[in-house]
């Protein structure tokens, strides 16, 4: 079972649904007015055999899981054996009331967690952090759920394309509406990918000085305002005047050392500064 750590899970009852048959895509909804309690209460009247998707998304940024990952949800027609769905809160008293197709913009704590959740979806799958150009079968990537929906009228862009799949029988179907829409590219796409860049090695055992017998870290620390250089470790420091010094003691203590390399004491937050002892 693959479960969002950051979300409630909430299943719908007794799995019915077949599994995926492949990871593609991340299609983002709209509730059409709706809030994260109205829309559990609406997916609840059949379970798993009526409307449901994978997450949904609050205003204050909670996160719903409704369905397993590994298994599909009925928000995307055509693309439902391949594509992860994602339903997004636009009712309630976070937002201004509004009607036709003027969907309010996706609130800062909403955005910020679509852009985890996404994030997580997409290193699970392997997915790429592009924006979907259409619904051609077989694309992999992020997508907004009106790409796989005809227009109305016809030929209106980021709707469904001549050729491609279809991800709703409802025509001109708005989800998730121009500015949540425009948001794909100016927010979470680049969010996204900022949360996707490694961050800084952790740290290790080869890092610092390490004790096989203790399991006890040893470091080797300068002090800033001399050459002074000292071996500490729990209990213990002594001044290290020289490498062979350095050696010697290490040979007399009988433990298998490595030396952290010039310029990384600081960033694997080792003993830098005044006397620690």
């Amino acid at each position: 079972m693959a479960i969002y750590p950051k979300a409630k899970f909430h299943p719908l009852g007794f799995q019915t649904q077949p599994r995926m048959s492949a990871k593609n895509r991340i299609i983002l909804h709209t509730m059409g007015g709706g809030t994260l309690e109205s829309t559990d209460r609406e997916f609840r009247l059949n379970g798993y055999k009526g409307l449901e998707s994978h997450f949904g998304v609050g205003a204050d940024g909670e996160v719903i899981q409704w369905q397993d990952t590994n298994f599909t949800a009925d928000a995307n027609s055509d693309a439902n054996t391949n594509s992860w769905s994602i339903e997004t809160e636009d009712g309630g008293r976070a937002f201004p009331a509004w009607s036709g197709d003027h969907v309010p913009a996706w609130l800062k704590a909403q955005a910020d967690s679509i852009i985890d959740l996404v994030a997580w979806l997409c290193k699970l799958g392997d997915i790429p952090v592009v924006h979907l150009p259409d619904s051609k079968a077989g694309r992999r990537g992020i997508a907004g759920h009106r790409q796989g929906i005809n227009s109305s009228p016809p030929g209106q862009p980021g709707y469904r394309k001549p050729g491609t799949e279809t991800w709703s029988q409802v025509l001109g179907k708005i989800c998730p509406g121009d500015r949540r829409y425009a948001q794909i590219d100016s927010t979470i796409i680049p969010g996204v990918k900022a949360a996707m860049k490694p961050g800084p090695p952790p740290v290790n055992k080869s890092s610092v000085y390490w004790n096989p017998d203790t399991e006890d870290e040893m470091f080797l620390y300068r002090e800033a305002s001399s050459a002074a250089v000292w071996l500490y470790w729990p209990g213990y420091r002594t001044w290290i005047q020289s490498p062979t010094l350095r050696d010697d003691l290490v040979a007399k203590l009988g433990v298998g050392v490595k030396v952290i390399p010039d310029g990384t004491i600081e960033q694997y937050g080792v003993l830098v500064g005044q006397d620690h002892a």
